[in-house]
């Protein structure tokens, strides 16, 4: 069968008209009832020419805050209505253009986390992964997610369940992924941890993936680690550097407090670096990192035999 004939659009033709993934027009229609699909003679999703434009206000819905749940039932005139009033104006279809992924897949995840369906989750994320980068699956993929999770928590816009929800299966995720990787690392040991009192960790098990990402061996401690044991385990693996995630919300001058004790009980060679929202730069003899592609060029300027 062609892509478009008599009989319609195939859900691939449509995913290349719009930019939206076959996957997800196939989760909407599933979970909520739309695009409207028929099917051919052999069993195939197809769609009227129609669902072109129908799919493209629907992705650009979402992209300005609606959730996919109340577009169930929409019909085709009252969604340009919607669009209308929620952007100004109503796009010519061409004006559509392809809208892409942007803004859909958070939608995705997020209703995923919202209903608590964490197999739904996992199942987008893992998608997510076989067609990216790991460098690229961290920064516009699993950090957004996490920033975005953030922001829509301390809003009101979800509850304290459902960040905890998503920060445990994000969390096993790239535990996951770090773990395979340093399994066969064969450059130096760096070690991972946080300050006391910091139990956020989602930051360090990034940071981790991008050690054993460059083929080095991630240490990872965790959270809430005395500045002395910091700097034992530093002196007792010979890591040639200690690396800290530091959240929002700890007292700056707390932190600063500790990297100055810590940076004094560390032996002189070994490098002190940290990264995160929260982490203040101009610290004497400490490097900040401002993002996860510095971290990975460092490890390749200061580590030559890792592939970075």
């Amino acid at each position: 069968m062609t892509e478009l004939s008599e009989a319609g659009m195939t859900i691939g033709a449509l995913a290349r008209a719009t930019g939206v993934p076959a996957e997800t027009i196939r989760t909407w229609e599933r979970r909520y009832g739309f695009p409207v699909s028929g099917r051919n003679e052999v069993g195939h999703r197809v769609y009227a020419l129609e669902a072109v434009e129908y799919v493209r206000l629907v992705a650009l819905a979402l992209k300005h805050g609606h959730r996919p749940k109340s577009l169930e039932g929409v019909a085709l005139e009252e969604l340009r209505r919607l669009v209308r009033a929620t952007v100004g104006s109503l796009p010519a279809l061409g004006e559509l253009g392809t809208l892409g992924e942007a803004g859909i897949w958070l939608e995705e995840w997020m209703t995923a986390v919202i209903t608590l369906d964490r197999v739904a989750l996992e199942r987008s994320i893992h998608q997510t992964r076989a067609g990216f980068d790991t460098m690229t699956l961290l920064n516009e993929r699993l950090h957004p997610f996490i920033v975005e999770i953030g922001q829509r928590w301390s809003s009101g816009r979800i509850g304290v369940l459902h960040e905890h929800f998503a920060s445990e299966v994000v969390r096993d995720f790239l535990s996951g992924e770090w773990r395979s990787l340093s399994a066969t690392a064969i450059g130096p040991p760096y070690i991972l941890c946080t300050l006391p009192g910091e139990q956020h960790t989602l930051g360090l098990h990034m940071a981790a993936l991008v050690v054993a990402l460059c083929g080095a061996e991630p240490v990872f401690i965790g959270a809430d680690t005395p500045v002395v044991d910091i700097a034992l385990v530093a002196a007792y693996t010979r890591a040639p550097a200690v690396m800290l995630s530091l959240a929002r919300g700890r007292p700056m001058v707390e932190t600063r407090r500790d990297l100055v004790e810590l940076r004094g009980l560390l032996d002189a060679s070994i490098k002190l670096v940290i990264g995160g929202a929260g982490a203040p730069e101009a610290v004497a003899g400490v490097e900040h990192l401002p993002d996860f592609e510095a971290l990975r060029h460092w490890l390749g300027k200061n580590s030559p035999r890792l592939d970075a």
